[in-house]
């Protein structure tokens, strides 16, 4: 399994286990949302952003997730930027790392590809922690959409979360 997968994969072993794991709101996830079936998700994909299943999420994703995760992003979905971070979930793992769980959008017309992408992770105005991220064999298609973990390492976190209402973005240089 190469590197970035097997991160992914324990990323979302301690989302599953992981006591301090927050997810977005409830109201978040409207019921007009929820009812979305596959046939029209389908359909509004061909018309705007397509959401992808890398290889080792798509075979470990619980289906109440993947279903979270679809749902997210046809509310994500309807504001379209060259490039977003969709909050999915935050937790800290038994190693004390952070992770961040997104739903990474390019809507650009072109492939994005995830090496040297320095982020930061903010909660309130605060920036909690900052890292430059590199996965050499992930990309992501034009027009595409996936869930990704990003874990922080401790050195990395500048001050305590409280793992709400957190977000996701780009430090530009």
């Amino acid at each position: 399994m190469q590197k970035g997968a097997s991160a992914e994969k324990e990323a979302r072993q301690h989302l599953k286990a992981a006591p301090q794991q927050h997810k977005l709101a409830p109201s978040k996830l409207t019921e007009e949302h929820q009812s979305i079936t596959t046939t029209q998700q389908k359909e509004r994909n061909e018309s705007m952003q397509r959401l992808v299943w890398e290889q080792a999420w798509d075979k470990t994703i619980s289906p109440g997730d993947r279903k979270k995760v679809e749902v997210a992003f046809e509310q994500a979905n309807e504001q379209a930027t060259p490039m977003k971070y969709i909050p999915f979930w935050q937790a800290r793992n038994y190693r004390g790392e952070l992770l961040i769980t997104v739903i990474v959008q390019n809507f650009s017309e072109e492939t994005m590809h995830f090496t040297d992408m320095p982020l930061r992770y903010s909660e309130d105005g605060e920036l909690i922690a900052s890292h430059t991220f590199s996965f050499p064999n992930l990309k992501l298609d034009a027009k595409s959409s996936m869930p990704w973990t990003f874990i922080f390492p401790i050195e990395t976190i500048k001050q305590e979360p409280r793992l709400e209402e957190g977000f996701l973005e780009d430090i530009h240089p």
